[in-house]
């Protein structure tokens, strides 16, 4: 599974992060039907998770488009901005995490805007209660 992103650099210590959509994704394993997805990131700052923000979720589908921009305030030399794709199963809202990538933003900000498809690795994460917001 891989997730596409773009970004413009990060300039004036703001960064711009478009989420434009999955692919490959799992279908789960219990009922072998497609899953439904969002993608939620955080800025981390020595393994603290800050400024979360979420896509809208994509319904029954393996390859979601999100096409959504998340704005952050950012200081690169020492900040990774994490990108999980999750799958929000049945009516308790149970979630389960389908993948991560992890970006450096200290390479954002030396080498500029960054765009195409990460792969998604697995996350040793418990699945995620789902919370308003």
């Amino acid at each position: 599974a891989v997730v596409s992103t773009q970004s413009t650099g990060v300039q004036c210590n703001m960064l711009t992060l478009g989420v434009v959509q999955a692919n490959d994704l799992p279908v789960r394993p219990s009922t072998s039907t497609p899953p439904d997805a969002y993608v939620k990131t955080y800025v981390l700052m020595e393994q603290h998770r800050s400024h979360k923000e979420k896509t809208k979720l994509v319904r029954g589908n393996c390859n979601p488009v999100f096409n959504e921009r998340i704005t952050y305030i950012v200081n690169p030399s020492n900040q990774i901005l994490q990108v999980m794709v999750w799958d929000e199963v049945g009516a308790l809202r149970r979630n389960v995490l389908l993948g991560e990538v992890l970006v450096d933003l200290n390479y954002v900000y030396q080498h500029g805007p960054l765009q195409g498809r990460y792969k998604l690795y697995p996350a040793f994460c418990p699945p995620e209660k789902s919370v308003s917001s």
